[in-house]
């Protein structure tokens, strides 16, 4: 059952980066982290085997899991919302609480599990079999998804699709089946798909993969989740994500605050550069009446995207910020062509920055 593991060999052979494109349902509600919701538990549309009744009915069970909010929330300011639904995803009668978000312009899916302990007296997390440093889950902000019972191993699967996209140029689409059992959530990959398209739109390479990663046809990967399916019970899980709003991050008080400084200004705009594929380069911008420097990628669109984004969606690439203004790009990918170095400075006071405009890098 190997997972990103192959599924990021496969990226870095082709130079490929960025990560799943999730549908969303068209009916979410929204909440703040203070508000206590309680979505309609997940169920597929028929269960081959009676799930093992609770000696907490659900909706208390519910409530436990949200009283713990603090442990399975996303604490990080991601830049988009994120969302959760409940499910008994095992059909051991004990729910879970499935946490996921998709963040950056590659469309990263991040995604955990928590699930209520036998005595119903908690929740834990789940192991994740998929954890590798900027990998991508799978697309599981869905209305539904396929479901598969193995009556031979008692076990459930359900089937989720991943877009990983690398620019514009580049798609890689891979198809798995999500396993929850023992407190374990395994993440099989069934088939893939990578294709390459030039500046006029048209495919110059499309190649087909197993779930090992070894290259195959076309044929297998339409034919993989009916292949993974035969001497499995089918049926379908109807997912009913709530999205949660963000919070604005409490920001730590400074020795400025309820001061306004003088308005900052740009006095020098970091300049385009032309690379060779693999070279180095360094992009320098200043202002006046400026305390603080952020640096940022720009993507090919024109939208911001932070330094970390861009090293996950760019393999092999190093960002480097360094004194007097400075940052450095060093083994700068063929992916990396037509993005942009971007610098924010920000003065005393709110509102109080300005933003020099995006040296854009050319790779040849």
């Amino acid at each position: 059952m190997k997972l990103i593991s192959t599924i990021l060999s496969v990226l870095l052979i082709l130079s490929l980066t960025g990560c799943g494109n999730s549908t969303q349902s068209s009916e979410q509600s929204t909440i703040t982290p203070a508000e206590t919701v309680s979505p309609v538990t997940a169920e597929a549309s028929a269960s081959p085997i009676p799930s093992t009744l609770p000696s907490m009915p659900e909706d208390q069970q519910k409530q436990l899991i949200l009283d713990r909010y603090e442990e399975w929330s996303y604490k990080e300011p991601w830049e988009s919302p994120w969302f959760y639904t409940f499910t008994d995803l095992d059909h051991n009668g004990r729910l879970e609480v499935t946490a996921a978000t998709v963040q950056g312009t590659g469309i990263y899916t991040h995604a955990g599990y928590w699930e209520v302990t036998p005595d119903y007296s908690d929740i834990r997390p789940c192991e994740i079999t998929v954890d590798e440093e900027g990998a991508s889950y799978p697309d599981i902000i869905v209305d539904s998804a396929p479901c598969c019972f193995d009556p031979s191993t008692g076990l459930y699967y359900y089937i989720f699709e991943d877009m990983v996209r690398g620019g514009f140029s580049e798609y890689y689409t891979s198809i798995n089946a999500i396993c929850l059992h023992d407190g374990k959530v395994d993440l099989i990959p069934l088939a893939a798909r990578y294709e390459c398209y030039d500046n006029s739109e048209k495919p110059t390479a499309i190649i087909y993969y197993d779930g090992d990663g070894k290259e195959s046809t076309k044929q297998f990967f339409d034919s993989a989740v009916q292949n993974f399916s035969a001497g499995k019970e089918t049926s379908t899980i109807s997912l009913n994500w709530t999205m949660v709003e963000n919070p604005t991050p409490k920001e730590e008080p400074s020795e400025w605050d309820g001061e306004v400084g003088p308005e900052v200004v740009i006095t020098k705009n970091p300049r385009s550069e032309t690379v060779p594929a693999g070279g180095k380069t360094w992009f320098i911008a200043h202002a006046d009446n400026a305390v603080s420097l952020t640096w940022r990628c720009v993507d090919k669109d024109g939208f911001s995207v932070s330094l970390e984004d861009a090293l996950a969606q760019h393999p092999g690439l190093t960002l480097e910020v360094l004194e007097d203004d400075t940052i450095a790009v060093g083994n700068i990918p063929l992916s990396f062509d037509g993005w942009g170095i971007q610098a924010r400075f920000d003065g005393i006071g709110d509102g109080n920055f300005d933003v020099t405009e995006p040296a854009i890098i050319t790779v040849q």
